[in-house]
């Protein structure tokens, strides 16, 4: 019974927060500019096999090893505890940036470098709730629009 008490608040205070629909805007935003900035997209959307992993086994294992593991444990660091600038601490930076290097296993370097910044919104969102489950959300949704318009 206290879990579920737990997500119905977490539930009640991400989806009443402006943050977290700013962060969600953010998403069709950046697709936008992509539009302008590599042309046309396909529109032939992803085959199923990849709209999975890109939509939910990508988002959940990520967000679980980066922000759930790794930011969480540099948090009790107290050095990375401390906002760097505009609420985004050192945790959230330093697991950002780990974050966009790990994407150069699959990824051109200038991809791997754009991750760093909806990283940091994922990030954010992971020390506001002091939950991961919102960074997973937002994760999803982001990679889903990339992937329906370039995938």
């Amino acid at each position: 019974m206290f879990v579920d008490w737990q997500v119905k608040e977490l539930f009640k205070r991400v989806v009443t927060d402006p943050h977290y629909w700013v962060a969600m805007i953010l998403g069709p935003c950046v697709w936008l500019l992509l539009w302008f900035i590599l042309g046309q997209p396909s529109l032939s959307g992803a085959s199923v096999q990849l709209l999975l992993y890109g939509v939910v086994l990508y988002p959940v294992l990520e967000e679980l090893a980066f922000r759930g593991f790794l930011q969480t444990w540099l948090l009790e660091k107290k050095l990375f505890r401390t906002a760097a600038f505009s609420g985004i601490t050192r945790a959230n930076l330093a697991t950002s940036f780990l974050f966009a290097a790990f994407h150069l296993f699959n990824q051109p370097p200038i991809w791997a470098a754009m991750i760093f910044a909806p990283s940091l919104v994922f990030g954010y969102l992971r020390d506001r709730y002091e939950a991961v489950s919102p960074s997973i959300i937002v994760h999803a949704w982001y990679n889903l629009g990339f992937l329906l318009l370039f995938g």
